[in-house]
Parts: structure tokens; sequence; C-alpha cells
């Protein structure tokens, strides 16, 4: 049998169940994430909804969340400089502020002519939906702790 420290997540995992009556069957990431098809449905609708401009040329969009309380990138300007050297004469760097007020038009607009999205974790990056299949995405990891989080 198992020792007592080998069973301690089953333990605390039956007895948080327990009031409930129910487990899932299914891994915590299927049910947390929306199926693939979903999103490739979802993402199909939007692009007749806001067609992307075929003309635009394709940027770095560094996604900020200066105007959100938490998960800020302190640093944010260093970060942005440091993106403008690294693709100066090969791609614009753009910021994209727009947590706190969604705007499906400018979203797509902008997140649809990214070749690079650069930011921190969010909710706002949900608007990747718009991305052109085939876009990098780099997600910076939260960083320590509460509304300042977002590395240094």
């Amino acid at each position: 049998g198992r020792s007592n420290d080998d069973n301690w997540i089953a333990e605390l995992a039956s007895k948080a169940a327990a009031p409930y009556g129910r487990r899932y069957k299914e891994s915590l990431f299927r049910l947390h994430f929306v199926p693939p098809g979903i999103l490739r449905t979802q993402a199909a609708f939007l692009r007749r909804a806001f067609p992307p401009d075929r003309d635009a040329k394709p940027t770095v969009l560094w996604y900020s969340r200066r105007d959100c309380d938490k998960r800020h990138v302190k640093s944010e300007e260093e970060v942005i400089d440091a993106l403008r050297t690294r693709f100066k004469g090969r791609l614009d760097v753009v910021s994209w502020v727009g947590g706190a007020t969604p705007d499906a038009k400018r979203a797509a607009a902008a997140w649809s002519r990214a070749a690079l999205v650069v930011g921190p974790h969010g909710a706002g990056l949900a608007n990747m939906v718009h991305c052109a299949p085939g876009t990098v995405v780099l997600v910076l990891p939260a960083g320590g702790g509460g509304g300042g989080g977002g590395g240094g």
C-alpha cells in the first residue's frame, strides 16, 4: 500500500470533492480551455466581421497592461526600446493598450497585423484570436505578487 505521504493529494481531493458529490473525468486543461475547433470557428467569424487589411505592413505588437491593476511590466519602456532596437528597419513595434476598454474593431486591426506578439500573461491575450495563423506569441510570466507584477 501507499504511505500517507504518497496519498495526501488523493485524500485532499476527496475531501474537496465530497460536498459536491462529483469528480471531473476530464483533465483540468480540457475543462478550462476552449476546444481548438471552436477557436478556429470564432477566428473565422471575427475575420469576416473585421477583415484584416491585406496591405498593412506586419508589426511586432507589444501587449501592454499599463491600464490594468495587475501584471503590468514595470520596465515596459525598456522592453519596448529593446524590441525596437532588435527589429529596427524590419518591423515596426506598436504598443497595444486596451485591456480596460475592449474594442473588437481596434483589436482586430492591430492584432491581425502582428507577426510577433510580446507581452505579460493576461486576459487581453485573448485578442490573439485576431492574429494570422503562424503568428508567434511570446508570453512573459507573471512577476511575483500583487498589483506590481510583471518582471522588472
